[in-house]
């Protein structure tokens, strides 16, 4: 097989393939992609840690014999990450890759693809998002994943997919967030899934700027199709939580800020707090917001001017939880909704919603 690809279009593919192989396997061929020539001029990026795959189909010109052949994936991007040419020439034989450019050539080593594991072929009823919605909720959604968390169902990130919209979902038990889109589901599918963080971030990279992503949810991954890639996820097993049970309804009681001024002042503030606990006391008074924070690294208090409505109150929140809502919404003004110390507060900001609880200790 012989053929000659735009460097800066592989490099950025194989970054994305790349990213799927597992450092270390117990099963050495998974760190390696599959590199599939095609009759039609393209060839099929291949990579699969057994929990994601993913497939990318790339143009070339000049495709001669299509093969295929297992190549070492990080060594591959590396080598052609640093190259200076614009145009590569590759060519395969003996299951080694040579790689030419104006400037000299590597051989690569490669393997017989008869022992890699398939990848999910794409079939079932299906739903359509725009691509920038679903990168926008995922990026929405996976700061508020548990980490490393035992119940698994909490490591990932649920989709409810119910008539023309698709509710984004995650939770560590600490707070949640819901993003809630809108898509095309010509099969009034009714599906729902927790899919791992590692294959939702990985879509959301190949999604954002698509017209379309093409999902279809089955009983163990979720398929996903964009123009030049297909992805498969598996899913988490374990029940999601009743989710809608842990969201407190809009409130009376709030106060509305100015968001950058609030984000520098908990950057601040927070670096007064615990390290273990990152508290932050909330002082909410007729027309101001104080921050306070009082730890073995020191003590501070800050006071911005704030909309407030509702008697006086005091409050305590893991600073670090509203830093990562407060990065997520665009708007210049945020509004927090509470009911009392004791329960958790909320914030709005278009199809975004948050819920953080307080710290009662």
């Amino acid at each position: 097989m012989e053929f000659t690809i735009n460097k800066n279009i592989f490099s950025e593919a194989l970054s994305l393939v790349a990213a799927v192989v597992p450092e270390r396997s117990a099963r050495a061929v998974l760190q390696n992609l599959m590199l599939t020539g095609n009759e039609d001029s393209t060839i099929t990026l291949s990579a699969t840690d057994l929990e994601i795959g993913l497939q990318m189909t790339l143009d070339v010109t000049n495709m001669d014999s299509p093969s295929q052949v297992l190549l070492p994936a990080s060594r591959l991007n590396a080598l052609v990450k640093g190259s200076f040419a614009d145009e590569l020439q590759i060519s395969v034989q003996d299951y080694k890759a040579e790689i030419r450019t104006k400037q000299g050539r590597f051989q690569v080593p490669g393997l017989d693809v008869m022992d890699y594991p398939s990848i999910s072929e794409f079939a079932g009823n299906s739903v359509f998002i725009h691509g920038d919605d679903f990168a926008d909720a995922v990026q929405k959604t996976v700061f508020a994943t548990a980490k490393g968390d035992t119940r698994y169902a909490l490591n990932g990130i649920y989709i409810n997919i119910i008539d023309g919209q698709a509710e984004f979902v995650a939770s560590d038990t600490h707070r949640l967030s819901l993003v809630s889109k809108k898509v095309r589901n010509p099969d009034a599918v009714q599906a729902e899934g927790i899919l791992l963080t590692k294959g939702m971030t990985t879509l959301a990279r190949l999604a954002a700027g698509a017209e379309v992503v093409e999902l279809a949810i089955s009983a163990n991954e979720m398929l996903a199709k964009t123009a030049n890639a297909t992805v498969s996820i598996r899913r988490v097993e374990g029940m999601f939580p009743r989710y809608h049970d842990v969201i407190p309804p809009k409130s009376d009681m709030h106060v509305t800020v100015k968001k950058d001024e609030l984000l520098r002042s908990l950057h601040s503030i927070g670096l007064m707090s615990s390290d273990e606990s990152k508290s932050v006391l909330f002082t909410i008074t007729d027309g101001a917001l104080t921050l306070s924070a009082s730890s073995e690294n020191g003590e501070g208090n800050l006071t911005l001017d704030a909309d407030t409505v509702g008697a006086p109150m005091e409050i305590k929140f893991n600073f670090t939880f509203l830093v990562d809502v407060l990065k997520n919404i665009a708007e210049d003004q945020v509004m927090i909704q509470f009911k009392d110390a004791d329960n958790p507060a909320r914030v709005d900001s278009g199809d975004f919603m948050y819920v953080i609880m307080p710290i009662n200790r």
